[in-house]
């Protein structure tokens, strides 16, 4: 598999690059929202302008060798500004830097996040959902 080695504006950011099986990540992303969520919400730290038009690069992965369920990696999450220059170079499999974060997947969580978007579903298509009681 690659590596990546992200540079942002000439300065080396991380090289991010898994040692197994997994998917490697690099997205740039840039949001707008409305200002009336903001006052809604007030997220910490952020300012109204910052809340309102957000663009971030996100360097990460998931390895799925070790262990084989899935875990979620960061090597660099960056708020970018206009102007800004990122490069990524595509470099061999071999040595990379470790990641920042390491978060093992959650099966609790990942259950809540199916059983939410089953029942909206079910309430968009106008569907009754039956909920049966745990398996023994």
């Amino acid at each position: 598999m690659f590596t990546f080695k992200i540079s942002l504006n000439s300065e080396p950011l991380c090289h991010a690059g898994l040692s197994g099986h997994g998917a490697l990540t690099t997205i740039i992303s840039s949001v707008s929202r409305a200002g009336e969520d903001y006052d809604r919400i007030k997220p910490a730290g952020c300012s109204r302008e910052e809340y309102e038009n957000e663009s971030t690069l996100n360097v990460g992965g998931l390895a799925t060798s070790d262990p084989p369920d899935g875990t979620h990696l960061d090597w660099a999450r960056r708020s970018l500004k206009e102007g800004d220059v990122i490069m990524i170079e595509i470099c061999p499999a071999g040595p990379a830097d470790p990641p920042v974060a390491v978060r093992p997947r959650d099966r609790k969580l990942d259950l809540k996040g199916k059983r939410s978007y089953v029942t909206r579903a079910c309430k968009e298509l106008g569907w009754t959902l039956i909920k049966r009681g745990k398996k023994k």
